[in-house]
């Protein structure tokens, strides 16, 4: 008996099998969803690099500006483009023996390597004295002016930009008159 059933199920199975494998309908594969299509932008990713080794300097911004000028004297300069360190013995800030121009000459070798489609910004910025609309024609003033400084350091400034912030982007708002908010930040953008 259990013979005779076992045989049943299995004819059973054979058959369904045989009716499946017999039909002329066409079964497609399922697709396989298309691959997202992935944009490299070297660019970007060369360019991220140039601003992570401008900021690890600190070559990617510049204070020292005095008020109403547009670009930095010659001493703060120099003490901007050079490691220094306050002396505690003196309380004078001193330049590292060995220091000079490692900024300039990271912002000379970042230009050099701005990728196409990109630029150095070089972006003024004042503190709130003033009010917003002569802040902003005045922080482009002061973009211009670095920019010069840097030419005359050697940068090649065809792969700069300047633009202006104005009071916008305070980097001391607790203190809107505050000497560290007259400065310029340079940053590799998109064009």
């Amino acid at each position: 008996m259990k013979l005779k059933s076992l045989a049943t199920i299995l004819m059973v199975a054979v058959a369904l099998v045989a009716a499946n494998c017999g039909s002329k309908e066409v079964k497609e594969a399922p697709k396989t969803p298309d691959m997202p299509k992935v944009e490299t932008d070297m660019g970007g990713t060369i360019a991220d690099g140039i601003n992570r080794t401008l900021d690890a300097v600190g070559a990617n911004e510049a204070t020292g500006f005095a008020f109403g000028a547009t670009t930095i004297s010659a001493s703060k300069l120099k003490e901007w483009d050079s490691k220094s360190l306050k002396n505690p013995l003196t309380g004078k800030v001193e330049v590292v023996p060995g220091s000079e121009e490692i900024k300039s000459k990271a912002i000379k070798e970042a230009a050099s390597k701005v990728p196409e489609g990109y630029v150095l910004e070089i972006t003024g910025h004042t503190d709130i004295v003033g009010g917003a609309g002569p802040n902003k024609a005045f922080s482009v003033s002061r973009a211009r002016g670095f920019q010069s400084q840097l030419k005359k350091m050697g940068v090649d400034i065809s792969k700069t930009r300047v633009a202006g912030a104005g009071l916008t982007q305070l980097k001391n708002a607790a203190d809107g008159k505050a000497d560290e908010n007259r400065r310029v930040t340079l940053k590799v953008v998109k064009k």
